[in-house]
C-alpha cells in the first residue's frame, strides 16, 4: 500500500498507467488532502510508510515578537536538516500535508492576520505522484510572520506568545514524517526608531501612505534612502547582479503581500546621474511599490506587508561602503473604509546577499526562444492527449455521433461546425488563462469549489437524462431525441459551441501527460506567456477536429448512421452518471446529501419537461419548460438549503457525562440536545426551535451551558443517559435546571420554538429561587 506518509517516485511506465486511473480515484486527493495520494492494493506496509514524529533531528522552530506598532510581528522560523524539506503554509490541497501554525488564544493576546511566507517557497509542478499538482517547498530556513495584538493593560514583555508549528518533513529522496512542534515567543524592543534604520551612511525611512485600507485600495509601500550628505546610492535593479560580480551594486527592493494581494512593479521617484558603471541618484531617493487589497479581504484584520531592501553607496568611485541591506515589515488594518496618514515600517538588518536571493526567487526570468518553443509543442501534445482523457470520453462519444452524421454533409459545413466546437473550446482555455494571471489558479483549481462541483454536477446528471432519453436538450444536434431514426438531425452551430465548452470544462479534473511540466513553465511568467500556454493546449485539443474539418474525407471510416447510435448514446448516457459519481468523490461530504436532492429535483424537472412531445403546440412546451424549471427551483433549492449545512446558533459544546456533571456542579442551568444525522425529526427541531436567534437569547440570560449529544454513531454514554432520562429513542431535550439538577425538563417528539423558550425560563426561575435558598441556608448554618 502506497502510505499517505511517503510519496514513492514511480518509474514513467507506473505513473503513465497511473493517470488514467488516478483520474477516477481522485477522491483520495479531496478527501484527504493533508496527504498523498494512494491506491490500497491489499500488501504490507513498508517500514517506511509509516509516520513518525519529527523531532530536533529533522526541524527546530524558534520564535520571537518584534515590537512594532499596535503590538508587534510574531516572527516564526523553522530550520530544516540538510536533505530534508517541509511544505509551505499556502500548499494547495490534493498534495502534501502543508504546514500550519497555530497560535495559543485566550492569554493576553492574539493573531490579528494571517501569517505571511518571509520565505519565499520553492516551487514545481509535480510529474509523478501529484501530477499536475503545484507543490510548494522550503529548505535550509523558512520563516513565516503574523501580525500580534496585545490586551489592554497586558505587558508585552511579561508574556510568551505561545503557539504549535505542525506538518511534514520528507527527505528529498525518501521518507516523510510528522511533526508538531510548540513554541513560546518573548517580546523584543525595538532596536531601531519606529520607521527608520541608520545603516552604514545612510538612513532608510519606510511607511505606507494609508493609517488603514478597505478592500480593493492600491496602498503606495514608500522606502527612502537618505544618503549622508556627499554620499549616494545607485540605481533601482529588477535583478541582481551575480554573486561574483565586482564594483557598484544596484538597489534592490522586494516587496511581499499576503495570497489574493498583487504587488505592483517598483518605481523610483527621481531620475538617475549617468556614471562610469551604474548610475546614480543624487541625494535621498524614494521608491514606491503599490499593492492592490483584494475585495474579499476581511474587514477588521490586520495583514502584513514585508519585504527587503539591499544597496550599497559611495562617496567616490574609491571611497565604497559594503553593500548591506534592511528587512520591513508594514501592519495595515483593514478597514470598511480607508484612513488618511501613514504606517511606519518595523525594521531589521539584513545583508545585501539576502536581498539578492529574495529578488532572484521573484525576478521574472529571461526568455529563452527554445524553451519557449519547446513549451509551445509539448502544450500541443498534451491538449492533444487530454481527448483520451476519461473525463471527456461521454462528449467525445458525442462528437463521434456528429461525425457520423457531418459525413454526409458538404466541406464547408464540416468546417464550420468544428471551428464553432474549437470556439467553444478556446473560450473555457482563454478563461482558465485568466484566472491563472489575475487570481493565480492552477489548472483544475476551481475543482476544490464546493459549488461550481455542485454545479457541474447537476449540469451532467441533466445530460445524461437526455442520453437516456428522459428529456431533449433544445439545441439541434447537441445530444439527439430518444428515436434511432432522428439521431442524424443536423448539429448546429450553438450546439458544436456548447459541446466544445462542455469537453474542455470536463477535462480540466485531468492532467495529461506533458501537462506537468507546461504548468510548471508558467509560474512567475508574463501574462502573454501564460495566455500563450493555454491557448497551445486548447489548439492541440482542437486539433483532430480541425483536421477533420479540413479534411472531411478521414470520417470516410465511421459507419453509416443507424439504430447503432441510439444504443451508442444511451451508453454514453451511463458513463456520464460515472462521471457524476466521480464528481461526488470530491465534493464537500457535508454537501452530498444536499447535492444528491438537486439531482433528484432535476430528474423529477427533466421528467416532466420530456413529458410534453416534441412535435407539441409552442403553448404546451412552453408550459412543460416552465413546470419543469419551477420543479427544479423550488424542490432542488428548498431541499439544497433545508439540508445543507448552517453554522451553530448556540454555543455547543460536545456531549460527555463528565462534561454535564462539571457545569451542574458550578451550578449552571444545563441544556442537553440529543439528536442524530439520521434523525429527520432532531434535526428539524434543531433548526427550527433549538438552534435559533431566539433560543440563543434565552440561553444568554439565563446563562444556559448548551450540550450537543449526536447519537449519529453507536455511545454507549448517550444510550445510557437516554435510558436514565425514560427514553430509548431520540429527539429529547433534557434541560437541568441549577436548583434541581436532579429534576430535569424533558421534551420529547416534534418541539416548537415557544415550548424550548418555557422550558428553559422554567429552568430560570428555579435558579433564581434557589438562590435565596442557598443564602439563607448559609445564614443559619453561620448564626
Amino acid at each position: 500500500m502506497l502510505s499517505g506518509a511517503v510519496p514513492v517516485r514511480s518509474a514513467p511506465l507506473a505513473t503513465a498507467i497511473l493517470a488514467t486511473v488516478l483520474c477516477f480515484t481522485a477522491a483520495s486527493r479531496a478527501q484527504n488532502a493533508d496527504s498523498p495520494p494512494g491506491l490500497d492494493l491489499g500488501f504490507a506496509a513498508s517500514p517506511l510508510d509509516r509516520l513518525a514524529t519529527a523531532g530536533n533531528d529533522f526541524v527546530t522552530v524558534s520564535a520571537k515578537v518584534i515590537g512594532g506598532p499596535g503590538g508587534g510581528t510574531l516572527q516564526i522560523t523553522a530550520e530544516v536538516a540538510q536533505g530534508q524539506h517541509i511544505y509551505s503554509i499556502t500548499q494547495k490541497p490534493g498534495g502534501p500535508k502543508k504546514t500550519t501554525i497555530r497560535v495559543t488564544t485566550g492569554k493576553g493576546y492574539k493573531a490579528t492576520g494571517e501569517f505571511v511566507a518571509r520565505t519565499k517557497p520553492d516551487m514545481h509542478v509535480d510529474k509523478e505522484i501529484w501530477v499536475g499538482l503545484e507543490i510548494e517547498e522550503h529548505r535550509g530556513t523558512a520563516t513565516w510572520i503574523a501580525p500580534i495584538a496585545y490586551d489592554a493593560g497586558v505587558k508585552p514583555e511579561s508574556v510568551a506568545v505561545e503557539g504549535v508549528v505542525e506538518g511534514q518533513v520528507c527527505e528529498d529522496d525518501g521518507a516523510c514524517r510528522e511533526f508538531k512542534l510548540p513554541f513560546a515567543a518573548k517580546y523584543e524592543t525595538p532596536s531601531q526608531t519606529p520607521g527608520e534604520i541608520t545603516i552604514n551612511d545612510a538612513t532608510v525611512v519606510g511607511h505606507l501612505g494609508v493609517a488603514a485600507a478597505a478592500p480593493g485600495d492600491k496602498v503606495p509601500v514608500r522606502l527612502t534612502i537618505k544618503p549622508t550628505a556627499l554620499w549616494h546610492a545607485y540605481e533601482w535593479s529588477a535583478t541582481p547582479p551575480d554573486k561574483d560580480a565586482i564594483g557598484s551594486h544596484p538597489t534592490l527592493v522586494v516587496v511581499k503581500a499576503p495570497p489574493g494581494y498583487v504587488v505592483d512593479k517598483t518605481s523610483a521617484g527621481s531620475p538617475t546621474v549617468p556614471g562610469e558603471g551604474l548610475a546614480h541618484y543624487d541625494g535621498p531617493i524614494t521608491f514606491t511599490t503599490f499593492v492592490t487589497v483584494p475585495k474579499s479581504a476581511k474587514v477588521g484584520e490586520t495583514q502584513l506587508i514585508d519585504g527587503i531592501i539591499g544597496f550599497q553607496v559611495c562617496k567616490s568611485k574609491a571611497t565604497c561602503n559594503q553593500p548591506t541591506g534592511a528587512r520591513f515589515t508594514f501592519s495595515l488594518p483593514i478597514q470598511s473604509q480607508s484612513a488618511a496618514g501613514e504606517v511606519p515600517a518595523t525594521f531589521e538588518k539584513a545583508t545585501y546577499g539576502e536581498a539578492a536571493d529574495e529578488a532572484a526567487k521573484y525576478a521574472t526570468p529571461p526568455l529563452d526562444a527554445r524553451m519557449l518553443l519547446s513549451v509551445i509543442g509539448a502544450s500541443l501534445l498534451g491538449g492533444l492527449i487530454l481527448n483520451l482523457m476519461p473525463c471527456v470520453l461521454p462528449v467525445i462519444g458525442l462528437k463521434i455521433l456528429s461525425f457520423v452524421e457531418q459525413a454526409h454533409h458538404d466541406r464547408k459545413r464540416v468546417l464550420a461546425l468544428n471551428l464553432w466546437y474549437t470556439a467553444g473550446l478556446m473560450l473555457v482555455f482563454l478563461a482558465l488563462a485568466t484566472l491563472s494571471v489575475v487570481l493565480n489558479k492552477g489548472w483544475g483549481e476551481q475543482f476544490t469549489s464546493t459549488w461550481f462541483n455542485v454545479a457541474l454536477s447537476g449540469l451532467v446528471f441533466a445530460m445524461a437524462l437526455s442520453f437516456l432519453g428522459v428529456w431533449e436538450i433544445p439545441i439541434p444536434g447537441f445530444v439527439g431525441s430518444g428515436r434511432a431514426g432522428d439521431l442524424a438531425q443536423q448539429e448546429g452551430a450553438t450546439g458544436a459551441f456548447a459541446k466544445g465548452i462542455l469537453t474542455t470544462v470536463l477535462a480540466t479534473p485531468c492532467s495529461g501527460p506533458f501537462l506537468g511540466f507546461v504548468f510548471g513553465f508558467t509560474l512567475n511568467k508574463p501574462a502573454y506567456i501564460v495566455y500563450l500556454v493555454f491557448a497551445s493546449i486548447g489548439l492541440g485539443m482542437a486539433l483532430p477536429y480541425l483536421l477533420i474539418g479540413v479534411m472531411p474525407q478521414l470520417m470516410r471510416f465511421l459507419p453509416k448512421p443507424g439504430a447503432w447510435m441510439e444504443t451508442f448514446k444511451q451508453a454514453m448516457g451511463f458513463v456520464l452518471l460515472g462521471t457524476v459519481v466521480f464528481l461526488f468523490t470530491f465534493i464537500d461530504k457535508n454537501y452530498l446529501v444536499p447535492t444528491f436532492a438537486i439531482l433528484m429535483a432535476i430528474w423529477a424537472g427533466c421528467w416532466w419537461i420530456g413529458r410534453v412531445p416534441l412535435t407539441a403546440e409552442f403553448g404546451k412546451k412552453a408550459a412543460g419548460w416552465a413546470t419543469g424549471i419551477a420543479v427544479m427551483v423550488v424542490l432542488g433549492g428548498g431541499a439544497f438549503a433545508a439540508l445543507r449545512p448552517a453554522e451553530p446558533v448556540l454555543p455547543w459544546k460536545p456531549f460527555t457525562v463528565a462534561a454535564v456533571e462539571e457545569a451542574k456542579k458550578e451550578g449552571k442551568i444545563v441544556m442537553v440536545d440529543f439528536t442524530a444525522d439520521w434523525c429527520l425529526t432532531c434535526k428539524t427541531n434543531l433548526k427550527l426551535a433549538v438552534d435559533t436567534k431566539k433560543t440563543l437569547e434565552a440561553v444568554k440570560k439565563y446563562e444556559v451551558v448548551p450540550f450537543l449529544a449526536d447519537w449519529t454513531k453507536p455511545s454507549d454514554e448517550i444510550k445510557a443517559t437516554l435510558n436514565a432520562l425514560g427514553s430509548n429513542s431520540i429527539p429529547v431535550l433534557a434541560i437541568y435546571p441549577a436548583g434541581q439538577p436532579d429534576k430535569p425538563i424533558i421534551l420529547r417528539d416534534l418541539l416548537s420554538q415557544q415550548q424550548v423558550l418555557d422550558a428553559l425560563e422554567e429552568a430560570g426561575v428555579a435558579k433564581t429561587a434557589a438562590v435565596p435558598a442557598e443564602k439563607a441556608a448559609g445564614n443559619v448554618a453561620t448564626q
